[in-house]
């Protein structure tokens, strides 16, 4: 009796709808009844002849084998394309969140440059509005988004103006070669987050959402952290901004336009009690009129309008400056800022980045000014010989000794080589206080290889 070629069976309703893991199950229970039934197929062998004809139970068990066959088959596809079909569905979840958040940048730069030109920021469009709504997310590992027909694809309601419309805002687009299932770490808070959900430095270092809008906070108070950076290379403007809620957004271009401004040009409303950035005042003249408080500034002196009268100098301005020549504090030459030497050579480095020697005010490497106060050089040479060697470092009277030896050696170094041009950080447990920023951390600084100076974590990556 002849048999037809083994054929698929139909994979069983009741199997859609169900998880990888309940197909593994189907699949095995159809294995080991193939095995029950070779074992029992073996165990009726007799001695009879090869060409005989079937017994009714050897073919009823040879059609069973070829029905268990087809069947595992059949689940082989079915577990092949499920999987399929499920890369495809977390696919399509991750390309519409990552298209949205692109043209939101987009959006974000078209209005950064509107905000530098002088004309009036855009109103949010209802992209920006649904990325800054907290039912926005990334999709998480393995996670898969149904969306009904009049929904968007984070669970907002579609806008009329998107539901008939044929864009391909929402649609589905080819997916990126990026893996998002990938993870790296955070340089700051050291944090694992994917690989999608981070921005990228140009120095390969990693930034989660979180902390990159914790620098843009701290950059919008501090200038010395302007431009943002991480080992001393510039973060672009454009790769921040969809990292950042709106407001933050607006501060943060409006402190890139401030900060980017030349120093001695800036003018402010000279109300105390608004005090906005004008803009520039280089190439302008007259008054220029706050548009928040309507106070009308002098382009010239900065103050406040004199219309008719020659500018002079405010009452405040010359007691300060008498006081700076009282404190030998030193001007800045590029900002005009008055700056005093608190710790360190005489090497003065601004926040407006303009490099110049304290005695004489004159751009650095141009004088011939002794490069050190000896007294703050042994002070120095101390304090950075007490950074390596820690709190152990006088306790007994060897130890004592080498620590003087230590720091005749730094100081030797200091004098000739106090520019460290290259940092290399290292972690040092134990808190303590930052040399540049002089906050205290409780648990740990990073401490330079080559110079041995202490500094936080932010100072190391994006101040010096």
């Amino acid at each position: 009796m002849a048999f037809s070629s083994s054929r698929r069976s139909p994979v069983p309703t009741e199997l859609f709808g169900h998880s990888t893991e309940d197909i593994e199950t189907f699949i095995l229970i159809t294995q080991l009844a193939l095995d029950d039934l070779e074992d029992f197929k073996k165990s009726r062998k007799g001695k009879g002849r090869f060409d005989m004809a079937l017994s009714d139970e050897e073919y009823a068990m040879e059609c069973q084998r070829q029905q268990l066959e087809g069947t595992m088959q059949a689940l082989q596809d079915f577990k092949v394309a499920k999987s399929v079909d499920d890369a495809l569905r977390t696919d399509r979840a991750y390309i519409r969140a990552y298209t949205v958040l692109e043209r939101v940048a987009d959006e974000d730069r078209r209005a950064a440059v509107a905000l530098s030109n002088g004309q009036p920021l855009p109103a949010p469009s209802v992209l920006q509005r649904s990325v800054e709504n907290a039912a926005f997310r990334v999709p998480s590992d393995g996670e898969i988004i149904s969306h009904s027909p009049v929904s968007s694809p984070f669970g907002l309601p579609r806008p009329a103006s998107l539901k008939n419309r044929n864009s391909n805002i929402f649609g589905s687009q080819p997916g990126p070669s990026t893996n998002h299932l990938q993870r790296v770490e955070c340089v700051s808070c050291g944090d694992s987050v994917r690989l999608t959900a981070a921005l990228k430095s140009p120095c390969e270092h990693y930034y989660c959402r979180e902390c990159i809008r914790n620098l843009v906070e701290a950059m919008t108070r501090d200038e010395s952290l302007y431009p943002l950076r991480c080992c001393k290379q510039s973060i672009s403007q454009d790769t921040v901004l969809s990292f950042l809620p709106e407001d933050l957004r607006v501060l943060f271009m409006t402190k890139n336009r401030e900060f980017g401004t030349l120093s001695l040009t800036r003018l402010y409303c000279p109300n105390p009690r608004c005090s906005l950035f004008l803009g520039s005042s280089e190439g302008k003249g007259g008054t220029i009129l706050c548009p928040t408080c309507k106070t009308a500034a002098c382009a010239s002196c900065k103050q406040l309008a004199h219309p008719g009268d020659s500018c002079t100098a405010s009452t405040g301005t010359v007691l300060l400056k008498e006081l700076a020549q009282k404190k030998n504090w030193q001007t800045c030459p590029g900002c005009k800022a008055i700056v005093e030497l608190d710790h360190g050579c005489y090497h003065m480095t601004c926040r407006c980045r303009s490099e110049f020697c304290y005695l004489c005010a004159v751009p650095w490497k141009n004088c011939r000014c002794a490069q050190w106060d000896e007294g703050r050089l042994v002070a120095a040479a101390e304090r950075r010989v007490q950074n390596e060697l820690g709190g152990a470092a006088q306790r007994t009277p060897a130890n004592a000794i080498a620590f003087r030896q230590r720091v005749q050696e730094m100081t030797r170094t200091l004098r000739n080589n106090h520019d460290c041009v290259g940092h290399a950080w290292r972690r040092r447990s134990g808190g303590g206080r930052c040399e540049e920023c002089r906050f205290h951390l409780p648990d740990y600084l990073m401490i330079c290889r080559n110079c041995s100076v202490l500094v936080c974590l932010r100072c190391a990556r994006n101040r010096l």
